[in-house]
């Protein structure tokens, strides 16, 4: 299992990929939940009409749901569960080794 370290304060902590995930990523809401199987029921049925109307073969319609199902858990656990802000908290960084020269 793959497991990441973090030093704080002279301590050594060890946690997991799950440990991590449940600590930095929101809990969807039970309608994020049903809009998204909803979204995805809707998906997977088009996909089955194209595989039975032979414009697509199997491998792309699982391809297309897998594809579907990775930028709905992305888009759910960054963009979509954000709180919103009335002010920007972000800073771009680019050419981090220039930066630190100066």
């Amino acid at each position: 299992m793959l497991k990441l370290v973090l030093l704080e304060s002279e301590a050594v902590q060890t946690m997991d990929l799950y440990q991590i995930s449940i600590a930095h990523n929101p809990a969807w809401i039970p309608q994020e939940i049903v809009v998204f199987s909803i979204l995805f029921i809707i998906v997977a049925t088009l996909s089955g009409i194209l595989v039975r109307r032979q414009r697509i073969v199997f491998s792309q319609a699982v391809a297309g749901l897998l594809l579907f199902l990775f930028l709905g858990i992305v888009f759910g656990l960054t963009v979509f569960t954000r709180p919103p802000k009335s002010y920007y908290d972000y800073e771009l960084k680019l050419f981090l080794v220039l930066e630190s020269s100066f």
